[in-house]
This record gives structure tokens, C-alpha cells and sequence, in this order.
């Protein structure tokens, strides 16, 4: 009997998607779009730390599945799993790579903190 309840409830919380290994990409894809929006909401939330990058330009943008729990949004490279960003964008004159993690509240919000780390490489001089 007590075997059978068991079996019963592991099979109830599959079916309701309580297993990580049952997610799917397209599961996640509400997730993925509250994580882009949270790294919108630091752009446009004073001082956008993500040097020349329009927020209005990248909103536009579609995120996109590369794996079950990573997404890809311009050039950022969203983990879920993780609850983790990393983007990396250029100009002829420097290379910034940024990468950051998301604090989830709660109700299941997502928000941006500011990047942990960049580095900005300047090209060599020309001799």
C-alpha cells in the first residue's frame, strides 16, 4: 500500500511537471521572456550598463532556443538553469563581455543584477 502512494505521487507531480528532467524548451520560453525582460528593465532602469546598447533596438529582437533551459537573445546568452547571463558585444574600437545573474523573487519574478565582470579589450595599435 505504502509503495503504490508513493509510486502515485511520483507519478502526479510528472505529470504536473514537477521533475526538472520533464522540462522542455518550449516550457520555458514563458521564463526565457521574463528573464529578457528583467535584462530590459536594468537597461532602462537609470544608467544602462551595457555600453551602446539601445534597449528600445534589442527589444525588438526574438529569443531563441539553443538547448533545453539556454535561450539566446541578441547577443545575450540566457541560463536558466543557472539563473545566469552572459553577453558579449564590439565595435572596431573595443570588446566588452559582460555576464551577470538574476535573482528570482518569490512570485516567480525575474531581476537583472548588475554584471559581475567586464572586461573591455582595446584592438592593438597599428605600428
Amino acid at each position: 500500500m505504502r509503495i503504490a502512494l508513493l509510486i502515485s505521487i511520483g507519478v502526479a507531480a510528472l505529470a504536473a511537471g514537477g521533475c526538472p528532467s520533464a522540462r522542455t524548451p518550449d516550457r520555458d520560453l514563458p521564463t526565457a521572456e521574463r528573464a529578457k525582460q528583467a535584462l530590459l528593465d536594468l537597461m532602462e532602469d537609470g544608467e544602462n550598463p551595457f555600453k551602446g546598447v539601445d534597449p528600445d533596438q534589442v527589444r525588438k529582437l526574438p529569443v531563441v532556443i539553443r538547448a533545453p533551459g539556454r535561450y539566446a537573445w541578441g547577443a545575450f546568452d540566457i541560463d536558466l538553469v543557472r539563473a545566469i547571463y552572459r553577453a558579449e558585444f564590439g565595435t572596431e574600437h573595443s570588446q566588452q563581455r559582460y555576464s551577470g545573474r538574476f535573482k528570482v523573487d518569490m512570485e516567480g519574478g525575474w531581476h537583472a543584477q548588475w554584471p559581475e565582470e567586464r572586461q573591455v579589450e582595446e584592438p592593438p595599435e597599428p605600428r
